[in-house]
């Protein structure tokens, strides 16, 4: 279409650029002002006076034939064409003018037929095939161009030099079936168009049945198994429509690395990890530039997909294979990390972040392995080595995340008045944190169960092995404490830990059951609309009911309006909402 319009102007200025007498090039230049002004009855009289005149200029009817477009002046149009034509038969400008006149008058096949003619004259000229399409879609004749665009590949021997005009056409007139295939049909002549295609088959998508036009690309690449770039094409198709699968099968089929990653990606930040794993294995298989990286993701989608030994072994595997990487570090974290927290194997993990601390200690990664080396000493139940780590981490480094789990440590040892100290300074130090909360919530907790002390030790020690995730050791405790202390003020929190333990394990509907024992045996409590609360998210994540959760929720703001997580319980029945219709 620009080539198009480029071509009619370059048309019209080379008329404008011959010589014109300076009488009427003034006539012409004082029209121009009027018409400019709003004045057009009087610019179309001095464009009649300098045409009638001098019909031999060229430069002067194309003003002309404007004006009476304008005006709607069909018939005066008609015969100032007849006269520059029996000056200049041939002026296909000319020609094109008087069939549009004709057309605008309503008599369209009358136009059809002044039109033709050009082509009739012009039979072997690529570039009239165009203007004269270019007439008949723009007064809504697309047949008729259709037509004419299918006569000129025939006639010019050019098969498809129309292809993405054909398709333009088609599509104005609803068949998207052919408007697809002759959008295929560009790639045949030119390949290098595929992106700009491709971009046109998903406009089409995003206007027609999405199935039709994919289901047309997948035909033509089944006719055509060895053409690379309709594969990707396809393959990228199907990556817009989450067939992860598919769009891995035609990557595949085109020797080309970079859609693989990009899918691979996408399948891994979507959770789709068996696809991601096959689309990683197939990029480490090669020497690309992202057969390394790939190496190293293989173990991150491993640990997603919650497939622990086989992630370390990836891990592993990696760094074998790439000693030198810059990723090693990293890839050692990894390890200790999917043992403590996959594995639950704090001994195991302790070796791998032992070395990286020793190494690198003051940089991120020996600084985040020494935190972790408290954290296996914690759930190991080393509490005194866990609070030592952190005291030489506190120094090169303070944060939110160190000082609340020496609170935690503090808390656990049984030092509760230290422990209160430590939560302050969390929510003081660092008030934007994303521990204020917890430090908040276990400085209540604390406060308020301070006349307390033998059942807050016995709680803080439940709670320890909870940390350690000893799920049954913390639950027979727990329940230990409820017969020996049946009216306790701390009855709630241990019921809410017993349903946290359960959750641990994996027994979800225990663990609701555990948080409705709460809601019925301990009315006034202040844990209510946190153990609905909870019930909800089991509800949504791991029982996959989500109109359950979203009732739950509404409950929890319907009966507890002045709940402190109010607001993020609204925020989350909208996500529930959109997730259920997205």
């Amino acid at each position: 279409m620009k080539k198009l319009l480029l071509l009619i102007a370059v048309l019209f200025v080379a008329l404008e650029s011959m010589a014109v007498d300076p009488q009427i090039q003034r006539d012409l230049n004082a029209a121009r002002n009027l018409a400019r002004s709003g004045k057009e009855s009087e610019a179309l009289a001095l464009y009649e006076k300098a045409f009638y005149e001098h019909p031999e200029y060229q430069a002067v009817f194309p003003y002309l034939r404007n004006a009476y477009m304008k005006a709607r002046m069909y018939d005066k149009l008609i015969e100032a064409c007849t006269i520059v034509l029996k000056i200049r038969p041939k002026d296909v400008s000319v020609r094109l003018a008087l069939g549009q006149a004709w057309a605008s008058k309503g008599d369209k096949a009358r136009a059809k037929e002044i039109w033709e003619n050009v082509i009739h004259t012009h039979p072997s000229n690529r570039s009239y095939y165009s203007l004269v399409a270019y007439e008949l879609t723009r007064n809504h004749m697309d047949e008729d161009a259709i037509d004419l665009y299918l006569r000129g590949e025939k006639t010019l021997g050019q098969p498809h030099t129309f292809a993405r005009e054909l398709s333009r056409t088609y599509e104005r007139i609803g068949d998207y079936k052919k408007a697809t295939e002759e959008l295929l049909n560009v790639l045949l002549i030119k390949p290098k168009d595929a992106f700009r295609v491709e971009r046109e088959l998903k406009r089409l998508m995003s206007r027609s049945n999405r199935s039709t036009v994919l289901d047309i690309v997948k035909s033509r690449a089944e006719k055509k198994s060895k053409w690379p770039v309709i594969h990707r094409i396809l393959g990228d198709l199907y990556l817009l429509e989450g067939e992860y699968d598919q769009a891995l099968k035609e990557y595949g089929m085109t020797g080309a690395e970079e859609p693989l990653w990009e899918l691979a990606e996408r399948a891994e930040r979507e959770g789709l990890y068996d696809t991601a794993l096959h689309s990683y294995e197939s990029l480490a298989e090669g020497k690309s530039k992202y057969s390394t990286m790939a190496s190293f993701r293989i173990g991150t989608v491993l640990e997603a997909s919650k497939k622990y030994e086989e992630a370390i072994n990836a891990y592993k595997r990696f760094i074998h294979d790439f000693p030198r990487d810059p990723r090693v570090s990293q890839t050692k974290y990894r390890i200790g990390f999917v043992r403590v927290n996959g594995l639950s194997d704090p001994q195991g993990a302790l070796p791998y972040f032992q070395s990286l601390a020793d190494s690198r200690a003051r940089e991120g990664v020996g600084l985040d392995s020494k935190f972790m080396i408290a954290d296996c000493n914690l759930r190991l139940g080393n509490l005194r080595a866990a609070a030592t780590e952190l005291e030489s981490v506190m120094e090169v480094a303070p944060s939110s995340r160190v000082f609340f789990l020496l609170g935690e440590i503090t808390y656990f040892q049984g030092d509760f008045d230290s422990a209160l100290a430590i939560y302050d300074k969390v929510a003081n130090r660092f008030p934007e944190s994303d521990y204020v909360n917890d430090a908040l919530w276990r400085h209540v907790f604390i406060s308020d169960n301070s006349d307390n002390r033998k059942h807050l030790h016995r709680i803080a020690g439940a709670q320890r092995l909870l940390y350690s995730r000893d799920y049954d050791s913390a639950i027979e405790d727990l329940k230990a404490l409820l017969r020996d202390a049946p009216g306790s003020s701390l009855a709630d929190d241990c019921i809410l830990l017993v349903g946290e333990a359960l959750e641990g394990k994996e027994s979800y509907n225990e663990a609701i059951a555990a948080y409705k024992d709460l809601l019925n045996l301990c009315p006034e409590s202040r844990l209510r609309p946190e153990a609905k609360r909870r019930i909800a998210e089991l509800f949504a994540e791991r029982l996959n009911n989500k109109k359950a959760a979203i009732e739950e929720l509404e409950e929890v703001l319907l009966k507890f309006p002045d709940y402190v997580l109010a607001s993020t319980v609204r925020n989350r029945i909208e996500e529930l909402k959109a997730e259920d219709h997205p």
